[in-house]
């Protein structure tokens, strides 16, 4: 059997459930950034939130695969037909991190491709068929927004020949370290190709996040607030004690390595726009720099 990979805050298994909390919107707005060209960023994730629960603040080109609250499904004519009561374990976690990819860099081109089950998964034969279908398809993108992962004894072989794949054709793969808080190898972000993103929070590195000489970079994980599904009836339940699902209106507060990614992404295309330069250099000058503020396990630190 393939070896399953798998995107959730905390990693709360075999019981996942659905962490991400209602917010009110952000008070600030980040400026228009202006590229030589127009930067593209390919996020694999759950898909994107359709009406009538996709938030108004994702412009209309962001694009993706449909993602729904509750683990349903659309029909022929678009309509939405659920499946269960609850939000499922990982819904809405590709549009979340399309929302902070969009809120520190307006503008990028994004597109959040579905490969991720409800609850969070994707094996890795699956997941390489991904790779490889990206790599054949063209213009390649500047990104690629991996916040999945799984560790494994040895490096999973197979799914690194579609981590070779996308990488021949250019494109800047970032990956999240996981959030075990442990130093155990997870791939893909452990790849020598891949930049492996860990979190920080207010104070210091978050207390959940992986670590280790792997992982290359560190950026903001808690507490974030990003775009979120809107519009959901009251039939549709949190897990979270407390929290009333119908109170979500396009936002949420989230916390992971997952979100710590599309933030680093944020960063490197704002530094595109800074320097007028391409992706490549962008990680040379954040990330690999002799001035850059490192953090032994943690890599590079990047507080945006």
């Amino acid at each position: 059997m393939a070896h399953p990979f798998m995107a959730h805050p905390f990693m709360a298994h075999p019981r996942a459930h659905n962490t991400a909390i209602p917010v009110d919107p952000p008070k600030h707005k980040t400026a228009a950034m202006s590229w030589p060209k127009t930067p593209a960023v390919v996020v694999f994730d759950t898909g994107l939130a359709e009406n009538p629960h996709r938030p108004a603040a994702l412009p209309a080109a962001v694009t993706g695969d449909p993602d729904a609250p509750d683990g349903g499904y659309f029909d022929s004519d678009g309509t939405f037909v659920p499946t269960d009561d609850y939000i499922d374990p990982v819904a809405g976690h590709g549009t979340f991190i399309a929302g902070l990819v969009e809120l520190l860099a307006p503008g990028a081109t994004i597109e959040v491709k579905r490969v991720l089950s409800a609850a969070g998964l994707v094996n890795e034969w699956d997941l390489k068929a991904e790779l490889t279908a990206l790599a054949a398809k063209g213009p390649a993108p500047d990104f690629l927004s991996l916040s999945l992962g799984g560790p494994a004894v040895v490096p999973p072989t197979y799914l690194h020949e579609g981590i070779l794949d996308v990488r021949k054709r250019g494109v800047v793969i970032v990956a999240s370290a996981g959030n075990a808080a442990t130093c155990e190898a997870f791939y893909p972000a452990a790849f020598a190709e891949v930049i492996a993103v860990g979190a920080l929070g207010p104070d210091g590195p978050a207390p959940f996040t992986n670590y280790g000489p792997w992982v290359d970079a560190s950026a903001p994980g808690v507490d974030l607030t990003s775009t979120y599904f809107k519009a959901l009836p009251k039939s549709i339940l949190s897990p979270v004690p407390g929290v009333d699902a119908s109170a979500f209106d396009g936002w949420a507060r989230w916390s992971g390595t997952s979100f710590a990614v599309p933030v680093l992404v944020g960063a490197l295309l704002r530094e595109m726009a800074l320097g007028g330069i391409d992706a490549h250099k962008a990680v040379e000058r954040l990330l690999r720099a002799d001035h850059t503020l490192r953090i032994p396990g943690l890599g590079a630190v990047v507080n945006l």
